[in-house]
C-alpha cells in the first residue's frame, strides 16, 4: 500500500497474505509486483531508501496537499537485482536488523545495569 496524499504521500506499508476483496481508500495506492520480483521485501526496503524519497521528491505536485499519482508511481525507478541476488539482499538487510535490535536491547540492558549500580 502507497499514500498517494498529504503529509504522508510517499510512505508505504507491505501487507502479505490473503485477505478479503476489499476497497482501497482513495488516498491509498495498491502496489503489485510482477513475477521479475523475487521477495515483496525487497521493494518494500527500497521504499525507504533515499533513492526512493528523492523520487518521490521529484515527482510530487502540490504545495498545501502534495500527492503522487498512479503513473508517477508507475515511473519510479526501482533497481532489480537478478532474482537470487534480490533474496541475498533481503537476507543481509533482515540480518542487519537483527543486529541492530540485538544492540538496543543490549543496550537497555547495560543502562539498567549503570542506574541500578548509580543507586545502590
Amino acid at each position: 500500500m502507497f499514500a498517494r496524499t498529504g503529509a504522508t504521500v510517499g510512505k508505504s506499508y507491505l501487507i502479505r497474505g490473503n485477505f478479503p476483496e476489499s476497497v482501497f481508500a482513495s488516498y491509498l495506492i495498491r502496489v503489485r509486483l510482477q513475477k521479475s520480483v523475487a521477495d515483496p521485501r525487497y521493494v518494500a526496503y527500497f521504499f525507504k531508501s533515499l533513492n526512493y524519497w528523492q523520487q518521490i521528491t521529484e515527482n510530487q505536485a502540490g504545495i498545501g496537499q502534495p500527492n503522487v499519482n498512479g503513473k508517477k508511481l508507475a515511473q519510479i525507478q526501482i533497481p532489480l537485482a537478478p532474482l537470487e541476488q534480490q533474496k541475498r539482499i533481503v537476507a543481509e538487510i533482515e540480518k542487519q536488523f537483527s543486529r541492530l535490535d540485538e544492540a538496543v536491547a543490549n543496550l537497555k540492558r547495560y543502562k539498567a545495569a549503570i542506574l541500578k549500580a548509580c543507586s545502590g
